[in-house]
C-alpha cells in the first residue's frame, strides 16, 4: 500500500472523533450551510482559522502554513486532489458525501495526497 493510501485511511480514522471534535462538527456544518448554495465544505485549520470553499474553488490543505485539521462537508462533491500549488496537476479523484468529516490532526493530507483539492457539484440521483 502506498503512503498516500495509508494517509487517506488515517485521515478518516475514528480515533479522532472524540468529544472534542463532535461540537466542532456541528459548528462547521452550520457555517458551511450558511455560506451559500455553492459552499460544500467548512474547514478548521490548526491555527483555529475557519474557511469555507465553493464548488470549483481551490481548497488548499494548508493555509498560512497551518494544515487543515477538520473538514466537514455539507454537500455532496466530486473532488480531485491536486499535487501542485494553487490546485494544479490534478491527480486522484474521489466522491465525498454530505455529512462526511475528514479529520487530519497530523497534516498527512498535505504531505501524501496533494496540496489541495478542487471539487465540483455531484449530480443528484433519484432512488429506484
Amino acid at each position: 500500500m502506498r503512503l498516500q493510501h495509508i494517509s487517506f485511511v488515517l485521515a478518516y480514522l475514528p480515533i479522532a472523533i472524540t468529544a472534542f471534535t463532535i461540537p466542532t462538527y456541528h459548528e462547521l456544518n452550520d457555517i458551511c450551510e450558511a455560506a451559500g448554495p455553492n459552499a460544500y465544505v467548512a474547514v478548521k485549520h490548526a491555527n483555529d482559522v475557519v474557511k469555507t470553499y465553493n464548488y470549483g474553488e481551490c481548497y488548499p490543505y494548508r493555509v498560512d502554513n497551518s494544515p487543515a485539521y477538520l473538514a466537514v462537508y455539507c454537500k455532496n462533491a466530486y473532488c480531485s486532489n491536486c499535487k501542485g500549488d494553487d490546485c494544479t496537476d490534478r491527480d486522484q479523484v474521489r466522491t465525498v458525501y454530505k455529512s462526511m468529516m475528514m479529520v487530519d490532526p497530523w497534516g498527512f493530507s498535505g504531505k501524501a495526497i496533494g496540496k489541495g483539492a478542487i471539487c465540483e457539484r455531484l449530480p443528484e440521483t433519484r432512488g429506484l
